[in-house]
């Protein structure tokens, strides 16, 4: 049971929305014998260098990605197998960031399928189109949505199934005939945004400061069963699909642990600065 990965995880680079530090994570995951995890903070790759090498302090390996908001609001999850498909990870959200402009990201599809090489692509658990129709009951439409996004990215795309509420039964339940129809690979993530359960207040503050309002009018916060769960936790809730547990280790086993160089991260980023700051210079 100590073999299950997870592979959608957020630390406080996810500003205003992860509570705890990369650091905080590993521990967690050392304690929990854990021998791989992933960071997927949101819309960019703040905490990578940092996670990575705290993860070789910690004898874990690291798996870098991010979870990437699209233009139609919905999400994907993008780990990195090995060298280019960092930087592939790194022209994606640069150029949605540059797009975007100021505080926004402008993300397309298309965007994803030039630049997905090297990339191992989730649907997005709850926040993907693909649970989000399911939710709303619309079968036909999801599945025609799952197809797209499999001839995109072929054998590197797997549906994410998650479980908070009791409707996500039922949605994990269609998820499972859409992938055996399909033959598309399920995989269970937990979308962990903190480290222990009763942090997740902590979470609902981040949010009425960033809605700029007060914690009983926040509805955007999730569930307080995001946090690091162990794998045993993991395999209770989903031992009715043990082919999406066994996944996250089929993933994690494909990714290549390469070295991202504090010195190619820095160069990228000042090549972002200066290029803002020319665009800035010509509006």
């Amino acid at each position: 049971m100590s073999d299950y990965i997870h592979l959608h995880t957020h630390s406080y680079y996810s500003l205003l929305d992860g509570v705890c530090s990369p650091e905080e994570l590993l521990i967690a995951a050392k304690q929990a014998h854990m021998r791989t995890l992933a960071l997927t903070d949101h819309n960019g790759l703040y905490g990578g260098v940092e996670f990575y090498q705290k993860a070789r302090d910690y004898g874990i390996k690291p798996i870098i990605g991010s979870e990437i908001t699209l233009d139609d609001h919905s999400n994907l999850v993008l780990l990195v197998k090995n060298e280019t498909g960092y930087r592939n990870l790194c022209q994606i959200i640069s150029l949605a960031r540059l797009r975007g402009g100021h505080l926004k990201f402008d993300c397309r599809l298309t965007d994803l399928q030039r630049y997905k090489n090297g990339l191992i692509v989730l649907s997005g658990g709850n926040k993907g189109k693909i649970s989000q129709l399911l939710h709303e009951r619309r079968m036909d439409d999801a599945i025609v949505h799952t197809r797209k996004l499999n001839t995109i990215f072929e054998d590197n795309f797997y549906l994410e199934m998650q479980h908070f509420s009791g409707q996500d039964s039922l949605v994990n339940l269609r998820l499972r005939d859409i992938s055996v129809e399909n033959r598309i690979p399920l995989v269970a993530t937990n979308d962990v945004h903190f480290v222990i359960a009763r942090d997740w207040p902590l979470r609902r503050v981040m949010h009425a400061i960033d809605q700029n309002t007060v914690q009983e009018k926040i509805t955007t916060a999730g569930y307080s069963e995001q946090y690091l769960k162990s794998p045993p936790e993991m395999y209770d809730i989903f031992k009715q699909f043990p082919r999406a547990l066994s996944n996250t280790q089929k993933i994690a086993a494909v990714v290549v642990g390469g070295k991202i160089r504090q010195k190619a991260a820095l160069h990228k980023m000042l090549t972002q600065i200066e290029a803002i700051a020319k665009k800035s210079k010509k509006e």
